[in-house]
């Protein structure tokens, strides 16, 4: 390829008009100003528009770095106005503590069932309780349905001790007391995937009912885990007792029935079924979901006289996460947390009652005392006294050793 260059050599000095009409040496001497003169002709302070502008800008940071740190304040004061605020370590293990049992030894254990794809099946516990789930009642979060089998993690707390010891709310928001004749905790999964029940489906249940249970109508009262409390839907259809032939004899229905043992642990049991069955006092209704529901009757008052106290043992003050209250005989269960960075609580009893006051160390021994020592105090306005308490020599292994050691 061929190109062809045009090279100008010794090209003519341009004329003095012409250099002439370049010639600008004000321009010049502008732009060498521009380029080296400070950005701010004066100082700052001297700028109304420029410094106004910076402290606006600090002071707006100002207020934002304090709302933020009231709003961490707000959350580390104490349960009670004027009290002294309590301690963070508390506040974050109130926050970490829901549905974590205390002793881990000592929480209700759990029964497992499988269901056939496609299939109804009946769910019977140690205690004669019935539950009769619909085939195809399952279906995964996005409301494709279940095919395959189906895995149940049950557990039925009947008693406020297994209440307790499961860490369930004892109290509404507005702080009744829960009082039930049973609590279902259930889950389902297909293949480790959490399931739920189907719009349309219900389990029904059929549970035996001991002493007074059964006079007052109840409601079925779910846990938002959410909000962390009990939803009561009055508009819910109420719970009677009648009776009914229920078998109470645990027997072997297919499904492996579960009992506990003295110690706790899970007993199974391989007896052939028995259709002998007597009449007992039962409640019949329907759960209309998963999660945790309990059988309330109602949701007690707290009644009873306020006594500020610090457990002591031996002298020395003790730091118990949590003090519960339990009334033998009643159906009922309470909790208090410290109210002062002192470890004080303010503990309500009713003097008529005879109510067991106990709570958890750190390394699982139980500390416990009774309303009348409660009650023996001299609380004198409003200022905390020191309760002599006992403590178990030893971590609890089971419920019942805990019930013996309470006597109730």
């Amino acid at each position: 390829m061929k190109h062809e260059y045009k090279i100008k050599v010794d090209a003519p000095m341009p004329s003095e008009e012409q250099i002439a009409r370049h010639k600008d040496f004000n321009h010049v001497l502008q732009e060498y100003q521009k380029l080296t003169q400070p950005i701010y002709r004066r100082p700052l302070y001297k700028n109304p528009k420029a410094f106004l502008g910076l402290v606006l800008i600090i002071v707006v940071a100002v207020l934002v770095f304090e709302a933020v740190e009231e709003e961490k304040k707000m959350k580390l004061d104490g349960l009670s106005a004027g009290l002294d605020s309590i301690p963070p370590a508390i506040v974050l293990a109130e926050e970490n503590s829901f549905l974590q049992p205390a002793v881990a030894a000592l929480a209700p254990a759990r029964q497992e069932f499988e269901l056939a794809p496609h299939k109804a099946a009946t769910l019977r516990l140690a205690d004669g309780t019935r539950l009769d789930v619909p085939a195809d009642a399952f279906s995964y979060q996005d409301g494709s349905p279940s095919t395959g089998t189906v895995h149940i993690n049950l557990r039925l707390l009947r008693d406020p001790l297994d209440h307790v010891l499961a860490n369930l709310p004892l109290r509404t928001a507005d702080g009744m007391l829960l009082e039930a004749s049973g609590t279902f905790d259930i889950s389902a999964t297909e293949a480790g995937k959490p399931l739920r029940l189907q719009a349309g489906k219900t389990i029904k249940v059929t549970m035996p009912v001991k002493g007074q249970n059964g006079v007052e109508p109840m409601k079925v009262v779910p846990l938002d885990t959410l909000s962390r409390t009990w939803t009561i839907d009055t508009k819910s259809p109420d719970i009677s007792a009648k009776n009914l032939p229920v078998k109470l004899s645990p027997k072997n229905d297919g499904f492996g029935v579960v009992e506990f043992g003295p110690d706790g642990k899970v007993l199974r049991r391989t007896e052939p079924s028995d259709s002998s069955a007597t009449a007992h006092m039962v409640q019949e209704f329907e759960l209309n979901g998963l999660g945790i529901q309990s059988v309330n009757r109602a949701f007690r008052p707290a009644e009873q006289k306020e006594i500020p106290v610090r457990w002591t043992s031996g002298g020395k003050a003790l730091q118990l996460y949590s003090i519960y209250r339990i009334s033998p005989g009643v159906n009922t269960a309470a909790f208090f947390w410290p109210a002062r960075a002192d470890f004080t609580y303010i503990l309500r009893c009713a003097p008529e009652q005879a109510q067991v006051f106990f709570g958890f160390l750190a390394d699982g021994r139980v500390a416990w005392t009774n309303a009348q020592a409660l009650n023996a105090l001299d609380s004198k306005n409003g200022q905390s006294a020191d309760l002599q308490v006992q403590v178990s020599t030893q971590p609890m292994k089971n419920k019942a050793e805990l019930m013996q050691l309470l006597g109730i």
